[in-house]
């Protein structure tokens, strides 16, 4: 029974469940509001894309069971973890335990108003 179960496993995953994406060719900003796509994901495993445009935000919020890992792509924005404001810029990597409040936004000032791309893993 088992082996049976081992191969089934077996081919259900081939080279062609591998996907592959150009974030640079999906990315879309909006000054109505942030702007989420999906970019690959399985049953176990999501990635999103994450565009911000100056002065956009997602307000802090808490999952109760899945961590979360965010990378940086471009711009400056700050990751605010329950009462702390870290500064974030590209190459950050941030992870999110489950049952922690979080919440990010863009960073704005007079000579830098940037746009904020990221990378979500859930």
């Amino acid at each position: 029974m088992w082996r049976h179960w081992y191969v089934m496993l077996l081919r259900r995953r081939s080279v062609t469940d591998i996907e592959h994406l150009n974030i640079n060719k999906i990315k879309t900003f909006s000054a109505e509001k942030r702007i989420r796509k999906k970019i690959v994901g399985s049953e176990k495993i999501v990635a999103e894309l994450i565009c911000y445009e100056p002065g956009q935000a997602t307000p802090q919020h808490v999952h109760p069971k899945q961590d979360e890992i965010f990378h940086i792509i471009e711009g400056k924005g700050i990751m605010v973890v329950e009462d702390e404001d870290i500064p974030v810029g590209p190459s950050s990597v941030i992870l999110v335990p489950s049952k922690v409040r979080h919440g990010i936004k863009t960073f704005i000032s007079q000579n830098y108003p940037s746009k904020l791309k990221l990378e979500k893993f859930t």
